[in-house]
């Protein structure tokens, strides 16, 4: 009995030590000078957690990385751990350490002085080097920034600054005339034009350059044919894509900026930058099609919303055939899904196999399980049980790869115990 006692208490302490305690710093200010007066007390920086109500890669974030026992253990055992999660307003020290997009990572010291920081989702074998440099002397935030300041703009210590500050992605409406674009030039001015396609300067192209008008941007154009032989078109269509994407939408539709963006892209007869305007018309209805979604269903207008997928469908149809690969995988399921719907509800065939069409394709170049999960889905519509089957049994390989919750792994076991009881 003892031995049972004893058992179970280890079970008990191996569950309250097998999580990260965050202190909850959202809007408590005294609680943060505590925890400044212990960060001196105990010699420990203090790691906070940045994250909102609505992010999906912070929950995705949460499920694999902070669950992960070795993450674990060098969070608790080196570090006093806190957490901000915008809810309703706005966190003081959101504004404190400017914060604009989720999930971030800040260490500070007992004086509230920023010594690593770290931005957006990542896998778990790059947030603990996060975790390892923060406590480092010589490689964190700070003292890439201070060799930044002494004109140290070596690869090595410009890929690193550039990952932990604001990327260029949202400044339009100032010319991309920011810290990021800034030491881009400066790191390039360094490197001969010839050496500006290989790997190490493509990644700092692909990552960071955000500017359609940079230098970087424009070189990468002038020699498309060398970059796609080396690095493929896939890849390079996605950035250029990606890159125009992002300079012609944005929160400041009303700017003049903005506006000369879209006359520019009006000009511009370069495949994966004519793809930008194409899904427009397309991506005007699906908006409509998100705000009906959103209603009650006492206040939804179905007969509208069949009305607007179908015409969704037919602006997305051509354009996503020919650059399926362009748009990500999350995007084109959504789309899918909705259209599939329509097309499942109102028995149009001819719609549920250009669905078909669409999945085919995506699935040859991702491995998001929620991509053949709707493939198997129109392929029972279209009575293709067998290869449905098969898609769901991906689903399923692909689902426990990205350790998807218990609930979603039941859902997809369901789903195949249907289809072959159906065999």
């Amino acid at each position: 009995m003892r031995k049972l006692i004893i058992g179970f208490l280890w079970l008990i302490s191996a569950s309250v030590y097998c999580q990260i305690d965050f202190v909850d710093l959202s809007y408590n200010k005294n609680r943060f000078k505590s925890l400044l007066q212990e960060s001196e007390k105990e010699n420990k920086l203090i790691f906070i957690y940045f994250t909102s109500k609505g992010c999906g890669p912070c929950k995705s974030f949460e499920k694999k990385v902070f669950t992960d026992t070795t993450v674990i253990n060098l969070f608790v055992n080196n570090f006093i751990n806190a957490k901000v999660n915008w809810e309703n307003k706005q966190p003081f020290l959101n504004k404190k350490y400017l914060i604009n997009g989720f999930p971030q990572f800040v260490f500070v010291d007992h004086k509230g002085k920023v010594v690593h920081h770290m931005r957006y989702y990542m896998e778990k074998e790059e947030f603990l080097q996060v975790g390892e440099q923060a406590l480092s002397e010589n490689d964190n935030f700070i003292a890439w920034k201070s060799q930044i300041e002494n004109d140290n703009y070596s690869y090595e210590v410009v890929s690193k600054y550039l990952r932990a500050i604001e990327r260029p992605r949202s400044f339009m409406d100032s010319d991309f005339k920011c810290e990021s674009q800034n030491i881009l030039d400066k790191y390039f001015a360094t490197q001969d034009r010839s050496t500006w396609i290989e790997a190490c300067n493509w990644l700092l192209i692909k990552n960071f350059v955000a500017n359609p008008h940079s230098e970087q941007f424009e070189y990468l154009i002038s020699q498309y044919e060398q970059f796609t032989d080396r690095y493929g078109k896939i890849e390079i269509d996605q950035y250029i894509f990606n890159v125009w994407s992002a300079y012609t939408s944005g929160c400041t539709t009303c700017s003049d900026r903005f506006k000369l963006a879209n006359e520019e892209i009006l000009k511009i007869d370069f495949p994966p930058i004519r793809a930008v305007w194409e899904r427009k018309p397309a991506m005007e209805i699906y908006d409509e099609i998100y705000k009906e979604q959103r209603k009650t269903k006492e206040e939804c207008n179905h007969s509208k919303l069949d009305s607007l997928r179908l015409e969704f469908y037919r602006k997305i149809n051509k354009p996503l055939k020919e650059h399926y690969y362009l748009y990500s995988a999350y995007q084109i399921n959504d789309w899918t899904r909705n259209v599939y719907q329509y097309a499942k509800e109102n028995d149009d065939k001819a719609v549920l196999i250009d669905c078909c069409v669409w999945m085919e394709k995506l699935s040859e170049i991702t491995r998001y399980f929620e991509v053949f999960d709707t493939y198997s889905h129109i392929l029972s519509a279209l009575g293709e049980n067998d290869k449905a089957l098969e898609m769901q049994k991906c689903a399923l390989v692909f689902a426990q790869r990205s350790k998807e919750s218990d609930r979603i792994i039941q859902r997809i076991n369901k789903r195949i115990n249907v289809l072959q009881e159906h065999e």
